[in-house]
């Protein structure tokens, strides 16, 4: 489902907390609301998600300095 969906830019699986990473782009607020209550908490295997905005980009790196 994950990788199927548009709106999902990469996804981690990761140790912790979490289980899952995901990036996400949506246009709008809406649109994102739409996407976790359509997609992801619609999964079996969803319990919970828990949201960070990205407010803005401050840095970027496009490779490793090596």
């Amino acid at each position: 489902t994950v990788e199927a969906a548009p709106q999902v830019l990469s996804c981690y699986a990761t140790t912790g907390a979490s289980d899952y990473v995901l990036m996400v782009m949506t246009s709008e607020m809406a649109e994102y609301e739409m996407f976790l209550k359509r997609v992801l908490l619609s999964l079996p295997a969803v319990a919970h998600v828990r949201s960070i905005v990205v407010l803005r980009e401050v840095k970027q790196m496009a490779g490793l300095p090596i």
